[in-house]
């Protein structure tokens, strides 16, 4: 075939006078060979149904729904779809779609208005493929559409004076059900969660914990947020109680709506009123201070279980010495949070060391949430609780964490058997618990939280290295899924541009999730951050989103206010942003890398080559955004401006050795100028590779969020083996030295304490492997909207084998390889997608099998390298054997 891309279809025939030979050399089973599961038959129905992105469509609004489903054959491309909506309670058919010719299975607009609100429905999906073979139906899945308005009082409760607000607030709300409901759900909204950047009410039905919130706004209290719970199982016959316990040191109030759906389609709700029945908890949850850094008021818990109604939460408690609530006005008009709600594992003590009066708790990996404990004495003992993400020298928990927030509690016991828990959250490991003479602990237990997880991402390699350094990057993204990407959620819980462009990358590679990306970046388009670079960062963050979702909506919505971002008013003549040289910490500083000890030196220029190649990146994205959303004269505007940026900075900062230098003005050429210069495109392919085999000389001069950018640059120039040794380097300066010398189990905020003093360690803009192994290493990217098309180009380097699954929207993307003499790769392309494959063979023999589209056939690469075009929907495997020189 001369090396040239071959098009693949079911139609394809052999090549001429290589069939017979294609014959004889057929290979075994791609999905044995490959090690990952892969259905030998045709699935028999549509799963992992999303509406508007999330597999619970709980508050979707009806006149924006987007829904999307897995085809279920996994080499079958999509013909026709039917959906069918239908009421939840009678079943009676709300829409048919008919059976409608589209490949469509991502986005696929409801009729706008066609659905009423507040209602629930369930939803369900049958496709066709190209040949008329048609599935079974779905399983369906529940879809209820918001409200108009939610339902329900703000109230609170009073503190010492009936007509001032409590901090700590006790509600509760007691109720009969005659006959149980065939669906419940809750939606549940209070004010003022930034203060303490957590939530602000915990909320229990019967007794059971249900879940937290409200997710922070962007509009802050002007438009608060509320939560959707399905608590269809928790509602039961006869009576009932529904219990929230609420800290907010602002705002102070509470709002809530249960719906009961009957089965004849009648509705019962229960709504926060002067029914309700309140009582200051500040005497049982004592605020002894705060955790401490500055940047929010995280109360510390110095509970008091003397004071605690015992039995508040569960129906049958007598509140009748309870006040009413107090009545907090009209709250301005809450909306749906677009992410799931988070959810609550109790995790057991990996080692527990009893040591005199103290037990040392080991819960094995670090986690975000509270302490729970069991603890036996006499009324007035006080137990000291410590919390820390690692130990001191002397064995004891570091409660004083290096960033500055202090985890040291103290808890005083009523008489007898009984149980406390931490109502906040905190990230830590370690618990340790100093115990008076006469005070036992029983049991304890960690109640982690974190946004729901399905796990999707398999990976395996011949390093364990690599493959340790990928497991810390993939927890670390598992760990810290709150209801916005944080920094930490130890010293600023805050949401930040570059933290995001890192995170969502790191969440795309482990999990078929998408809305908590999404959300994050309209948070921050209302509430940017400081860096000059940051502010940049939106619309390539939001292009990534539709490349990922084929949603287009947020392009659309928020198109103008991406614009409104960027530092166009700061073009110069020559075509470059110009502005004073940054200082970070300030206002449209340029940060370029953090901390300061990570700069390599960097040279701050009034025209700066990182803040530059950022422009350009965010340039070529806005130009991509117009075209999609039909603003053609802008998408032309900003591909000249990019293109002009590019050309005059490539004039100015490029030297002949590939390097940039960090400005105008300047000979210095930082290890950060040449990589962000790479990694955001402004080198063409050739400067690329001289570039990055530089690069590749120099060792991890940048920081953890930096590094991103140095393997992105390192990969595009080809030097996978030299990004391969820094990503499993035991150095200072690498992901094994958090893990082997500090004992790490979530990714570090820097790459060693000395470099940053105050440093967490707990900080997922640290997770470049995870994204790089999936994008660069295993090579999948996507080069159509909604992952229509995919592109496979591994580049493995030394690494002897690896496997992995790599999860788009419409299905895991597989990557299987072996190198050697006699090696393979094979690859599984989603089911209705296409994908390309551009591979360079680690073998000299003249030709390669390749079986694909149920066909074998032999391909003589040209130079080695393989491409191939259009490939359908299944798996694809090359293999080679030059151990004779030959195949055959």
């Amino acid at each position: 075939m001369n090396g040239r891309p071959e098009l693949w279809t079911r139609r394809s025939t052999l090549c001429g006078g290589m069939a017979s030979a294609a014959i004889l050399l057929a290979p075994a089973s791609w999905a044995a060979a490959a090690g990952i599961a892969h259905p030998a038959g045709r699935a028999s129905a549509p799963h992992d149904l999303r509406s508007n992105l999330l597999a619970a469509g709980l508050a979707v609004p009806c006149d924006a729904i987007r829904l999307s489903w897995i085809v279920p054959d996994t080499t079958a491309t999509q013909a026709f779809y039917q959906v069918q909506i239908a009421d939840a309670a009678t079943r009676k058919t709300a829409w048919d779609s008919g059976r409608v010719t589209s490949n469509d299975s991502i986005a696929v607009p409801v009729p706008a208005a066609l659905l009423q609100p507040d209602r629930a429905y369930t939803w369900r999906v049958k496709t066709w493929d190209g040949a008329g073979r048609g599935s079974l139906w779905s399983t369906p899945a529940l879809l209820i559409t918001a409200p108009r308005h939610l339902g329900g009082d703000a109230i609170w409760a009073s503190g010492t004076d009936a007509r001032t607000p409590a901090d700590w607030a006790l509600l509760r709300r007691a109720f009969t059900v005659a006959v149980k409901p065939v669906l419940a759900w809750l939606r549940v909204t209070a004010t003022s969660p930034e203060a303490a950047r957590q939530f602000v009410f915990r909320l229990w039905l019967n007794g059971t914990l249900v879940g937290v919130g409200p997710a922070r706004s962007p509009q802050g209290d002007a438009q608060p947020r509320y939560a959707t719970f399905d608590v269809t199982s928790l509602v039961r016959s006869g009576g009932n109680v529904l219990a929230s316990q609420c800290y907010s040191s602002d705002g102070h109030a509470f709002q809530a709506e249960l719906v009961l759906l009957n089965a004849d389609g009648s509705r019962t709700t229960v709504a926060s009123d002067n029914r309700w029945r309140t009582m200051d908890g500040g005497r049982w949850h004592v605020t002894s201070g705060y955790t401490g850094g500055g940047f929010y008021q995280a109360p510390l818990e110095a509970i008091d279980a003397r004071a605690e109604p015992v039995g508040w939460r569960d129906p049958g408690f007598e509140d009748r010495a309870w006040r009413p609530p107090l009545a907090r006005g009209t709250l301005p008009a809450a909306t749906p949070e677009i992410v799931e709600a988070m959810v609550f594992d109790a995790l057991a003590p990996h080692r527990i060391d009893r040591r005199g009066g103290s037990v040392l708790l080991d819960f094995g990996k670090e986690a975000v949430g509270g302490l729970m404990l069991r603890l036996a004495g006499p009324a007035g003992a006080v137990v000291d609780v410590r919390l820390g993400e690692e130990l001191t020298e002397t064995g004891d928990v570091r409660y004083q964490l290096r960033c500055g927030q202090t985890y040291r509690e103290f808890w005083t016991l009523r008489d007898g058997e009984q149980d406390f828990e931490h109502w906040g959250y905190r990230p830590f490991r370690w618990a340790e618990i100093l115990l008076p003479q006469g005070v036992t602990l029983v049991w304890a237990r960690m109640r982690s939280l974190a946004l729901p997880w399905r796990e999707e991402a398999p990976f395996e390699s011949a390093d364990p290295n690599l493959d340790k350094v990928r497991d810390l990057c993939a927890y670390s993204i598992r760990a810290t899924r709150m209801d916005l990407y944080q920094d930490t959620p130890a010293r600023e819980r805050g949401p930040y541009e570059g933290d995001a462009i890192v995170n969502q990358l790191s969440e795309y590679a482990v999990q078929r999730s998408f809305a908590l990306a999404r959300y994050s970046n309209q948070y921050l388009l209302s509430k940017p951050t400081w860096p000059t670079e940051y502010r940049l960062m939106a619309p390539i963050l939001a292009w990534r989103d539709y490349m990922a979702t084929g949603d287009d909506r947020f392009l659309r919505t928020h198109f103008e206010s991406m614009v409104d971002t960027q530092l166009i008013h700061r073009i110069n003549s020559a075509g470059l942003v110009e502005k004073d040289p940054g200082q970070s910490s300030q206002a449209w500083g340029d940060l370029v890398d953090w901390p300061k000890s990570n700069r390599d030196g960097f040279v701050f220029c009034r025209v700066n080559t990182v803040v530059n190649a950022w422009q350009y990146a965010a340039l070529v994205a806005l130009a991509d955004i117009a075209t999609v959303i039909g603003r053609t004269d802008q998408a032309a505007t900003f591909h000249r401006m990019a293109n002009r940026l590019r050309d005059a900075l490539n004039a100015a900062a490029l030297l002949p050795d590939g390097r940039y230098r960090d400005g105008i003005g300047t000979g210095h050429s930082s290890q950060h100028a040449t990589a962000f210069a790479v990694a955001l495109g402004l080198a063409s392919d050739p400067v690329a590779g001289i570039a990055a085999a530089y690069l590749a000389r120099q060792n991890m001069l940048v920081s953890v969020y930096g590094s991103q950018f140095l393997l992105e640059a390192l990969y595009r120039g080809g030097q996978a083996d030299a990004a391969l040794a820094l990503m499993t380097s035991a150095g200072e300066s690498s992901w094994r030295n958090m893990i082997e010398r500090w004992g790490a189990t979530i990714t570090m905020e820097a790459w060693d304490p000395s470099l940053k003093p105050n440093t967490t360690f707990s900080h997922a803009w640290a997770t470049g492997p995870v994204n790089i192994i999936a994008n660069h290493l295993a090579g999948v990217t996507i080069t159509k909207p909604g992952a229509e098309c995919l592109r496979f180009a591994p580049q493995p380097g030394r690494l002897a084998h690896f496997r992995t699954e790599v999860p788009t929207i419409r299905g895991p993307a597989s990557v299987a390889y072996r190198g050697g003499s006699a090696g393979f790769l094979e690859i599984g392309v989603p089911a209705n997608s296409r994908a390309d494959l551009h591979f360079t063979c680690p073998s000299t023999a003249p030709s390669v099998t390749i079986h694909a589209a149920g066909m074998t056939r032999l391909h003589k690469p040209h130079a080695g390298v393989i491409n191939l075009k259009d490939l359908p929907p299944g798996p694809c495997r090359i293999t080679w054997n030059d151990t004779k020189g030959s195949l055959g």
